[in-house]
């Protein structure tokens, strides 16, 4: 079975106006049987007529791929890098990282450096080629935006995930979002190959 999300999934801050300290500050009672979790303010919809393009790339495009080199790799297409996550510890704001078609077995992926309101961060899969994340059943999402570091003005495009590990019953989802300082996130072009979900947001404290 494969899901596919061609449309964007945001965290809550690139839906509405409003501040991390906002949310974090939030007083909205918890669901029954929850109390660990908040959210605020209230989400309300919004009206759009087409769906929105991701951030352009303003910055330098880098390259991985499966014959590439991390230590020998300068990230140019000639020379790409090996791993998903070298390539992003280099990404500055505005940066681009372009992972060619093939098959990667990382998992817990994260965002060394964030980006800005003019300058996102973009990962994505080259264009026209299919690119999967294989997380091996492991422990954590594909992407992981919820620890305690602080994740924002990002772009995940076009890529492919599968295998996730195991949570409480379930499985993880592909890519997931938590903490108020994580935000302003694009996912997009996304696929899930067998069960579970393809994004989960939360915005909250534990």
């Amino acid at each position: 079975m494969i899901k596919r999300l061609n449309t964007i999934v945001c965290t809550m801050l690139c839906l509405f106006a409003g501040t991390s300290e906002a949310l974090a500050g939030g007083s909205q009672p918890a669901e029954p049987g929850n109390t660990k979790h908040f959210v605020w303010p209230k989400i309300e919809p919004i009206r759009m007529d087409g769906p929105l393009a991701p951030p352009p790339v303003t910055g330098k495009t880098y390259y991985v791929a499966t014959n590439g080199n991390d230590s020998t790799g300068d990230g140019s297409l000639a020379k790409p890098w090996r791993k998903i996550q070298h390539g992003m510890n280099q990404l500055h704001p505005g940066d681009c990282l372009m992972v060619r078609r093939g098959t990667y077995k990382e998992h817990s992926l994260k965002f060394k450096r964030s980006g800005n309101a003019e300058n996102f961060i973009t990962v994505r899969a080259y264009p026209g080629e299919q690119v999967i994340i294989d997380v091996q059943k492991k422990w954590g999402s594909a992407f992981n935006m919820w620890d305690k570091s602080e994740q924002h003005h990002v772009v995940v495009r076009g890529f492919s995930f599968r295998n996730m590990g195991p949570l409480h019953g379930g499985v993880f989802p592909a890519v997931k979002i938590w903490k108020p300082g994580n935000h302003h996130i694009w996912v997009t072009e996304c696929d899930l190959i067998g069960g579970g979900n393809l994004a989960q947001i939360q915005v909250g404290a534990p």
